[in-house]
């Protein structure tokens, strides 16, 4: 146990996060900050943690904890500001998040089971939201349409496996979006541009184009990726005019969309 700066960190150095006990969570006393990482919690300690300190942290990252699968002890945190988590084998939803108001900043990866977003529709002030894989690439989730409900998100990351409805059109019902991130291989090629042409300009976003290109070596000979489900990986050089195509009818599609703002988004 130690203490970085402004945060305490009490994280086990075994791989599985460890075993992290109520006389470990103790020594917090011996400490001020206002901030914590956290590893290797299982139910009854993650209770203790939350009941005895949680209220004393604007911040908690609870980095590798599988074993917590009752997650609605946060809700007595009325002042936290930001939550992350780092793999979690046990839970199946989050808490009721209009008792956390002052919650700015959310983070969760590598969750196996919590599929359904809906108690997110909750976090009214959030801002700032981030979820999807770890290395373990099992994280998927049934929909987006509760992140539609966060009206004040400015920063919005998402890299699951999978979206069940594959609907990317909840991005676009984000009023203050500025930055946006997702897997290159999460949505076609036309959700893409039908997404390109329904947010603001001002936007940032790697994704919302027909390609990127790669670092020499990353892919055999392959230097640019197309962007969407089953895209190819391409040679700027070898297949320039292909390229090219796919330039063209990206162009065409964000005009098209852009022209007729009630046209749906593409889903097959």
């Amino acid at each position: 146990m130690k203490q970085d700066v402004d945060c305490i960190h009490l994280v086990d150095s075994a791989l599985s996060g460890g075993r992290i006990t109520t006389e470990i969570i103790d020594n917090i006393d011996s400490f001020n900050a206002d901030s914590l990482k956290v590893s290797g919690l299982r139910q009854d300690t993650f209770e203790y943690l939350v009941a005895q300190y949680g209220n004393r942290f604007r911040s908690i990252f609870f980095w590798k904890c599988p074993g917590v699968e009752d997650l609605t002890p946060l809700e007595d945190l009325s002042q936290i500001e930001s939550i992350r988590f780092f793999w979690n084998t046990k839970a199946i939803r989050f808490w009721d998040m209009h008792k956390t108001p002052k919650l700015k900043s959310l983070e969760f990866s590598d969750f196996t089971r919590l599929r359904d977003l809906g108690d997110l529709s909750s976090a009214e002030g959030l801002e700032h939201l981030s979820f999807g894989n770890s290395p373990s690439g099992k994280t998927s989730i049934v929909s987006l349409i509760p992140i539609a409900s966060l009206q004040s998100l400015v920063n919005l990351s998402l890299n699951p496996t999978k979206i069940d409805d594959g609907q990317v059109s909840p991005i676009s019902l984000l009023p203050n979006l500025k930055f946006l991130n997702f897997s290159s291989r999460l949505f076609r090629f036309e959700q893409i541009a039908w997404l390109a042409a329904r947010l603001p300009r001002q936007v940032e976003c790697d994704y919302l184009r027909p390609f990127v290109s790669l670092r020499a070596g990353t892919l055999n000979d392959a230097d640019v990726m197309i962007l969407g489900k089953g895209k190819p990986f391409l040679n700027s050089s070898r297949d320039a005019q292909r390229i090219k195509r796919y330039v063209d009818e990206f162009e065409r599609l964000v005009d098209l969309f852009r022209k007729n703002p009630a046209e749906p988004e593409p889903r097959k």
